[in-house]
């Protein structure tokens, strides 16, 4: 019951920079509802213009900046469970 985080980190370990990578997550819409405006990365609450719920869909779509070799990136953000 109560919010539920989820984590994704995405890691560099190559030699070459990730150019603008876009993650997405879909979520089972049966169980959990996104919360809005609950996405961070590194810590920092992300832009609107950096990430899209399309609610139809359940899909989380994250843009993040250019991924520096060896570096890496943390993004979270929050669900309910549905009752």
């Amino acid at each position: 019951d109560g919010t539920l985080t989820y984590t994704i980190t995405i890691n560099n370990q190559t030699s070459v920079a990730y150019t603008t990578p876009v993650i997405t997550d879909v979520l089972d819409g049966n169980l959990v509802t996104f919360v809005n405006d609950s996405v961070t990365i590194d810590g920092a609450k992300a832009e609107s213009s950096q990430y899209n719920y399309d609610t139809s869909t359940n899909t989380l779509t994250v843009t993040l900046e250019d991924l520096a070799p060896s570096s890496s990136k943390t993004i979270t953000f929050q669900v309910t469970k549905k009752a």
